[in-house]
């Protein structure tokens, strides 16, 4: 096949702006992200959620520092546990799955039973968060934690598999029963 030289400048002029089109550094992002967008960081699916753990029972959020007591109680059923209040940000839309662990500081052992459930998160007003009360990892032997550092430890995983982190230190102490 055989080009006149006008076809073929035109071929290139026609790639040359295509080109251009494409790779120009100052036009807006495809996924519609940019100045003035609605897009989120959570659109981009790049960075893990952000957890938060603190204590608080159902409907209640209870700031503490690490190092200070956090309460064993008895529950309904008989066994005991710590309250534990989580909050998430960045995470995808959709429920999130939610596991927390109790763990001796003194030795690495865990002494919570498993605990993963798959939680709806309820929106907060605030900065993004989305947050669940009064979640109960459960503490068999009560002995195992009393007077005890222990590190309270909850992991995140969100719809599009992506998780976080978080970690708090605390003292157990015997705190009222729960159901009365």
């Amino acid at each position: 096949m055989v080009r006149s030289s006008a076809s073929a400048a035109i071929l290139a002029a026609l790639g040359a702006s295509l080109t251009f089109a494409v790779c120009d550094e100052h036009a807006p992002p495809m996924d519609g992200g940019g100045p003035g967008s609605d897009a989120t960081p959570d659109d981009a699916g790049d960075a893990p959620p952000e957890l938060e753990l603190q204590t608080g029972e159902p409907g209640r959020w209870v700031p503490f520092e690490d190092g200070d007591e956090v309460l064993l109680q008895r529950g309904c059923q008989g066994s005991q546990h710590v309250y534990v209040s989580a909050r998430v940000r960045g995470a995808a839309e959709g429920p999130v799955r939610l596991s927390l662990t109790v763990r001796r500081l003194r030795d690495g052992e865990v002494v919570s039973l498993p605990f993963e459930l798959r939680l709806p998160f309820e929106a907060r007003p605030e900065g993004g968060w989305r947050q669940e009360t009064g979640l109960t990892p459960v503490v068999p032997v009560p002995a195992d934690v009393l007077d005890e550092e222990v590190s309270i430890e909850g992991r995140v995983t969100d719809e599009a598999g992506r998780s976080g982190e978080a970690v708090r230190r605390a003292r157990v102490v015997w705190g009222p029963d729960a159901c009365g």
